[in-house]
């Protein structure tokens, strides 16, 4: 099923006061706890080595007072059987959260209210519960996004026995538009060298999506990128010497449209993937992967809308109420990468100075996003499980390494006039990692790939509500002459004596804005 939603605005009518703003905007944390039984192909457990969790974006269910969200996860798991050999499974499960939230006055129900959750790992701990059995407690971080819409068009009362005169304002707002298209498939094919497909067995296998362009198109942002596929194999020999394991890489390039309705060549872009499912099968001497991948994408624009800052009438007095709404206003929205290197001490990461390092898997946390001098600065941790084995004992291993990270990239533009960041979005993953001990320290090289959107608000003082009282009579005398005082206006003499902004203008031979300062008009004729 594909999901294309208007996150906010109405990209088909430009001039409708009508915006999709945001009404909720909160971080939440979820615990969750799973118990699995292996299934029977897979031998018993002696020791659990590594949990990688792969979270698939949600689907929403809101109401007025909160909002629903339930997906899926992919917790893989390697250990080692009872056989003293490396084994994985793969565990399907579901996650649930809510979260309340108040719905402002100004939102219209019936429009509908789009709700989207981006969410990382926080923490994943597994045990085994028995020799079939696994634990898993897990605990995600997610940012949570609900629009709805907001009518920004007054409203009168009363009447006004004459004419209502209106001075009106422009300002930018974003349109931001976000669609996931839900597993694409890929395949892979990897012939086996001499010896037979017998004699390799795959441990298990692992993808991570590289997505390094993104390109709005008309209705439609374009991917371009490669899923790197990773596969834990063994050669399973008669002699009684065991094999180490092996890690081999492969590269599938992939460019494919994500479908957004509104989307259009004016807009940034960003995207990224994660693998839904993995399955692979070796046959006939090759190793065989089938991936379905999940993409998403988000791209957003600024559009000019026009608002009423304020009326009168011309026949009757009137009370106005006026309302200040901030509008989202969209900075900046790519891809990128980096390169994140590091050299970590040996001590206290469970890595001993002799064991030989076989695989390492990892995720990143960014927990700040800061601008300054036209650049934004994510800061956070990466967190990377090593996978080792003792060469003397052959007895296999585990360590964790924290680090970290600086993420220097390009703001919108520096000019002083854009609106400061207010909210960023973004997704980081490691594509490929190099992590090398030389007894005493770990050599990091780890290559990340990066997706983000950014906005700025602007703020907006508006009309609401005009209430329209007695008619007022149109003033006496030949003629009435006005002297403005400084830093006044052709409208705040216009509403003063209660006259059609037109003709004040015309009769004066003034082609200036409503709301430009007089400077240099000594006198204005009001009436003749």
């Amino acid at each position: 099923m594909k999901e294309a939603s208007t996150l906010l605005g109405n990209s088909e009518s430009p001039a409708r006061l009508l915006l999709r703003l945001p009404i909720c905007e909160r971080s939440v944390t979820t615990e969750l706890n799973h118990e699995f039984t292996l299934p029977d192909y897979l031998p018993e457990i002696r020791k659990m080595l590594r949990v990688n969790a792969t979270i698939l974006p949600p689907e929403s269910y809101t109401s007025a007072s909160s909002i629903e969200f339930s997906g899926k996860l992919l917790y893989r798991v390697l250990y080692t059987g009872a056989d003293g050999q490396l084994w994985s499974a793969t565990l399907p499960e579901e996650y649930t959260f809510a979260l309340p939230f108040e719905l402002p006055a100004s939102c219209d129900l019936s429009m509908g209210i789009d709700a989207f959750a981006s969410s990382i790992p926080d923490l994943a701990v597994t045990r085994a519960l028995s020799p079939r059995k696994i634990g898993i407690r897990f605990r995600m971080k997610s940012n949570v996004r609900a629009y709805g819409f907001h009518s920004l068009e007054e409203s009168f009362s009363g009447s006004p026995y004459g004419r209502i005169e209106r001075l009106t304002g422009e300002c930018d707002a974003a349109v931001i538009l976000r669609g996931t298209e839900p597993e694409i498939e890929f395949s892979d094919e990897l012939f086996l060298p001499s010896g037979g497909a017998d004699s390799v067995r795959v441990i298990g296998g692992d993808g991570e999506v590289f997505v390094s362009e993104a390109v709005a198109d008309q209705n439609q942002v374009i991917l371009r990128g490669e899923l790197l596929l990773k596969l834990l194999t063994v050669t399973e020999s008669a002699s009684d010497a065991p094999n180490l394991p092996t890690v081999t890489l492969r590269k599938i390039p992939f460019s494919l449209p994500v479908r957004i309705d509104g989307a259009d060549r004016y807009c940034d872009a960003c995207g990224y993937g994660r693998v839904a499912d993995l399955s692979i099968l070796t046959q006939d001497g090759r190793i065989l992967s089938d991936i379905k991948v999940t993409f998403t994408a988000e791209c957003q624009k600024n559009r000019r809308f026009s608002y009423t800052r304020d009326a009168f009438s011309t026949g009757a007095s009137c009370e106005n109420e006026y309302s200040t709404t901030a509008l989202p206003y969209a900075l900046h929205a790519q891809n990128a990468n980096f390169t994140l290197s590091d050299s970590i001490p040996l001590d206290g990461n469970g890595i001993s100075p002799s064991a030989r390092i076989l695989d390492v898997t990892g995720d990143l946390a960014p927990d700040a996003v800061t601008e300054s001098d036209g650049k934004l600065l994510f800061t956070g941790n990466a967190h990377f499980s090593v996978l080792t084995i003792d060469p003397e004992s052959g007895e296999y291993g585990y360590g964790d390494i924290t680090v970290p990270f600086r993420y220097t990239a390009d703001r919108a533009g520096t000019s002083e006039a854009l609106p400061k960041l207010s909210t960023c979005d973004v997704s980081m993953s490691p594509v490929s990692i190099r992590l090398r001990s030389d007894g005493q320290t770990l050599s990091l090289d780890a290559e990340i790939s990066v997706a983000y959107r950014t906005e700025g608000k602007t703020e907006i003082r508006h009309l609401t509500m005009t209430r329209f009282g007695d008619p007022i009579a149109p003033p006496k005398g030949c003629m009435i002459l006005s002297y403005p005082a400084p830093k006044s206006t052709l409208w705040d003499t216009a509403k003063k004596y209660r006259t059609a902004l037109s003709a004040l203008s015309e009769q004066n031979g003034l082609s200036i804005a409503p709301d430009a300062p007089l400077d240099g008009v000594r006198v204005l004729v009001v009436k003749e």
